[in-house]
């Protein structure tokens, strides 16, 4: 079954802040700076979405195989570029080959 990681950087902006992450409208997490974590989903396609109460929101698409894992992480705060600071957010994901214990 894959597995999907997500996580906040300990570093980042809003440390009582929570990003809320969904997958399929669904909350599965809400993690404030340095959280993370673990889910194991069937194969597929999910709509990721992450959200924080600024505002701000972003969502893109995730496909997870058999064997595969994915990596999400927010990240919030001041961004390059950004009109509203207090409601950037970026979504990065990252694909890998699953080994177990180092999701």
């Amino acid at each position: 079954m894959p597995t999907l990681v997500l996580s906040r950087p300990s570093g980042d902006a809003g440390w009582l802040v929570r990003t809320t992450f969904l997958v399929d409208e669904v909350v599965v997490a809400r993690l404030r700076p340095g959280g993370r974590a673990q889910l194991t989903l069937a194969p597929g396609t999910y709509a990721m979405r992450a959200t924080t109460p600024g505002g701000a929101s972003l969502t893109s698409e995730l496909t997870l195989r058999e064997g595969e894992s994915a990596h999400v992480v927010a990240e919030a705060g001041i961004l390059p570029g950004a009109l509203n600071p207090r409601r950037a957010l970026q979504l990065r994901m990252s694909h890998y080959p699953y080994e177990s214990g180092k999701a």
